[in-house]
């Protein structure tokens, strides 16, 4: 964990509190106000540095969802390219309905 990661998650803690469902709910929020700021953007109405802004809420969020649950990032990240890298032989592997996981 970086000393970012690891300020951001004391943070949000102590302001949010570290219900998961509570930050869901934020995530979701968060999300959706990523995609508003994004479309806005592709339709001349809002500015890049809107979509940025969002997205920075949105990693934040994240960053502390995975604090919370004491996850890495680093390893939430190189666990994802790896499963992309897989699926490209293996299309179903870590789905729902792979057999194997």
């Amino acid at each position: 964990m970086t000393p970012t990661e690891k300020l951001a998650i004391d943070i949000f803690s102590n302001r949010y509190g570290t219900n998961l469902n509570s930050r869901f709910e934020k995530l979701k929020e968060e999300s959706d106000e990523l995609i508003e700021a994004y479309n806005d953007y592709m339709l001349g109405d809002g500015t890049y540095e809107h979509v940025i802004d969002e997205l920075g809420d949105v990693k934040a969020v994240l960053t502390h969802i995975s604090g919370i649950l004491q996850i890495d990032q680093d390893k939430l990240l190189l666990d994802a390219i790896i499963k992309s890298e897989v699926r490209q032989h293996i299309p179903n592997f870590k789905r729902k309905n792979d057999p194997s996981t």
